[in-house]
């Protein structure tokens, strides 16, 4: 039975009976209490759940951020990423003629007597040739067209007159191998040739 329904009734039992009544007050006032005591208990677990809710919310968004794996940023360029094309792979194997040698200076640095005397030879890693009259040797790494000779060259040394082309300090400078229909150029970090080569 619900307490408006128990409280209806016992002020209808006080009309209708002789009963006194301090009885009859102390009973109603009783219910009040009770119907008092529910209404604070009902606030009060409302608000609990309201905080609680504000808390655990927030929490739980936190949680499951965390647990999704992050998406990569968007870009908003409509450009495709630049990509560089593949370096031109050139063929130094086998024997070349010196046909020009650059001095750091910019000058031709080949000696004007004995043509084709200066020469290189690669194969597989290995530098060897002649200044035409010094021989060296050492090796080499050529990927794609950059080519890196080491720097443990050797050269033989006889002296000789008049003093020989400055091949292997130059070959030390090279970084690079461009091909066209005219040669095949080794060049520098700088961009400047610093030796053709020609078949013999």
């Amino acid at each position: 039975m619900s307490d408006p329904t128990l409280t209806d009734l016992l002020e209808t039992a006080g009309d209708r009976h002789e009963v006194g009544p301090a009885p009859l007050e102390q009973m109603l006032r009783d219910v009040r209490r009770r119907r008092r005591g529910r209404a604070v208990l009902g606030g009060a677990g409302l608000t609990l759940a309201t905080v609680a809710t504000a808390i655990l919310v927030p929490v739980l968004m936190r949680a499951d951020d965390a647990a999704s794996p992050p998406q990569p940023a968007s870009s908003s360029s409509t450009h495709p990423p630049v990509i560089s094309p593949p370096r031109q792979q050139v063929d130094l194997k086998g024997t070349w003629v010196v046909a020009a040698l650059v001095g750091r200076n910019g000058r031709s640095a080949l000696p004007a007597h004995g043509p084709n005397k200066v020469r290189l030879a690669f194969h597989d890693g290995r530098l060897t040739g002649t200044d035409g009259c010094n021989g060296l040797s050492g090796r080499y790494v050529l990927r794609g067209d950059r080519l890196h000779v080491r720097k443990d060259l050797s050269t033989t040394q006889v002296l000789c007159v008049p003093p020989p082309p400055p091949l292997s300090s130059r070959l030390l400078d090279v970084r690079s191998v461009t091909k066209d229909q005219g040669g095949t150029y080794l060049v520098d970090a700088a961009g400047h040739v610093v030796i053709a080569l020609a078949r013999p």
